[in-house]
């Protein structure tokens, strides 16, 4: 039997105690003496995260992964006091990373910052919010004080991380002025399952790793030197429409752009000749036949979308590298970026917007950071 979570509680508070410092031998051993179960190798690497993240009790590893995902790990309650010191400066702060909210911040430290407002505070105390200031990426941090002072609301936030992770370079910052959201939403009724969650979770970083894969490639053979903005998961939806959205780069969203297009376009297509054949699925006589029918279109679907992608992808390479013509070996049929674009991007495109479920929906959208809230 694996450990509960009072086993793992157990163990953790015994790591604490010696301060980080005892093997998973030992703390099994402990926990055998106290007739506890043996927690595994995994839950020992976990330990370690929560130490290094400053946490002195136990916090389950899949609400802890989620949560770091997100930006959203509760603030750990051995960061207690930083001094402040006074700084200006106007900012934008939003409670949903949509509506922005403008604000001045008036004081900081190494983790927050005291602000005021004249408008009102839709939050409540460690809610989270995002602050936006030039020259940092938008910041994660949660409400930890507010009072109302001469018809004004001023409130104290604390970052998820050190504020100076999020600060950019000058360079960085025009890289990152334009950036898109991709957003994956389930129209179910009634709340999202964590099962579809992982689910979307697994197929967006294999988008993004194989998007990012075949930006760069292009990149490579056209000899440009391609920098991505780093993608981030920005919120998860549980209720329904249940959805995640995570910020991406701006090339990346003119790729998907087109592909998503075609697809949908081709998964209209497939879901018809479904309907059509679904009725017929009772009559054994014809069981053979539609397999074969069935076999001939998947085939003829996924060669359709590959033409037509190979055919509409170099508009938007020659618009995102500002060229007017492409190399002649671009795309062609042993290369690595048609192995790329056939083998890793579009069959986890299809399996978001083609698969068994219709009410998956996949929708990208350009965000300038020039204009806090419009996308």
């Amino acid at each position: 039997m694996p450990a509960t979570f009072v086993d793992l509680l157990k163990g953790y508070e015994y790591f604490v105690d010696k301060r980080g410092k005892a093997s998973l031998d030992e703390i099994n051993n402990f926990l055998k003496r106290n007739e506890r179960k043996e927690i595994s190798k995994r839950a020992y690497t976990h330990y370690h995260s929560l130490m290094r993240y400053g946490f002195s009790s136990y916090f389950p590893i899949n609400q802890f992964d989620v949560s770091r995902m997100l930006g959203q790990l509760p603030v750990a309650p051995d960061r207690r006091r930083y001094d402040r010191e006074r700084f200006e400066i106007d900012i934008m702060f939003s409670p949903d990373g949509k509506t922005w909210i403008p604000a001045k911040i008036i004081d900081k430290s190494m983790i927050g910052y005291g602000i005021f407002t004249l408008q009102k505070l839709p939050i409540k105390h460690r809610n989270l919010i995002w602050i936006r200031l030039e020259h940092y990426r938008d910041i994660p941090a949660r409400l930890v004080w507010k009072k109302i002072e001469n018809n004004r609301i001023r409130f104290g936030v604390r970052a998820i991380e050190f504020i100076t992770n999020y600060r950019i370079s000058k360079e960085q910052f025009i890289i990152e002025k334009i950036i898109g959201q991709l957003i994956v939403r389930k129209n179910s009724k009634g709340e999202i399952s964590w099962k579809d969650i992982y689910f979307f979770m697994a197929k967006i970083e294999k988008l993004i790793d194989a998007s990012s894969a075949l930006i760069n490639r292009i990149g490579e053979t056209i000899h440009r030197d391609v920098k991505l903005v780093r993608p981030a998961l920005s919120s998860i939806k549980f209720s329904s429409p249940g959805e995640l959205i995570v910020i991406i780069d701006w090339k990346m969203v003119g790729l998907l752009i087109v592909l998503i297009r075609i697809i949908q376009f081709w998964s209209l297509e497939k879901r018809r000749y479904k309907q059509e054949t679904k009725a017929l699925n009772d009559i054994r006589e014809l069981q053979i036949e539609i397999g074969r029918k069935a076999i001939r279109s998947r085939i003829k679907y996924d060669l359709e979308i590959i033409k037509q992608a190979l055919s509409e992808i170099p508009t938007w390479i020659k618009t995102i590298f500002k060229i007017n013509k492409l190399p002649t070996n671009l795309f062609e049929p042993e290369s690595l970026e048609k192995g790329i674009l056939k083998e890793q991007l579009l069959p986890v495109l299809l399996d978001l917007l083609a698969g068994d479920d219709p009410e998956i929906e996949v929708h990208v959208e350009e965000k300038s950071l020039n204009e806090p809230g419009n996308k």
